[in-house]
């Protein structure tokens, strides 16, 4: 019995080290999405994105809505490049999100993405493994 309990407490204590050591770090910086709600400017969505994957994390991370251009696998044409543009000359989205390292490229959302290049600014304010671009900004 006592070997038991002795291997119990040592398997408690490698539970412990290991949940001190783990560092569990947001998906956005918090320093990020500081600069997002302060320049939201009453912007429906705090951001879009690619795909619901990147959406839900910044949803749950935040608690405001993202926009998953390409629906749910980034796949969906959902919108259109003028419906995109028109949603931000509406003032419903101001930013875009997209991961730098092991994202598709679906051809459905290649439009958009050349006009988000083309009209959204890289932000000031970056985060590691999210590129960052807006305010955008749609010319009538």
């Amino acid at each position: 019995m006592t070997t038991r309990i002795r291997l119990l407490s040592i398997a408690q204590a490698l539970l412990l080290i290991l949940v001190i050591t783990v560092e569990i770090r947001p998906f956005l910086d918090p320093m990020l999405v500081r600069y997002l709600h302060s320049h939201q400017e009453g912007a429906r969505f705090l951001a879009a994105t690619h795909d619901s994957g990147i959406a839900m994390l910044g949803i749950l991370e935040t608690g405001k809505p993202l926009m998953a251009v390409g629906g749910y696998r980034g796949s969906d044409p959902i919108l259109t490049t003028e419906q995109f543009v028109q949603m931000v000359a509406d003032g419903e989205v101001r930013f875009f999100l997209s991961l730098t390292e092991g994202t598709e490229d679906y051809p459905q959302q290649a439009a958009i993405k050349q006009w988000v290049q083309e009209h959204c600014p890289e932000s000031p304010v970056q985060a590691q493994g999210v590129a960052v671009r807006g305010p955008c900004v749609a010319h009538d």
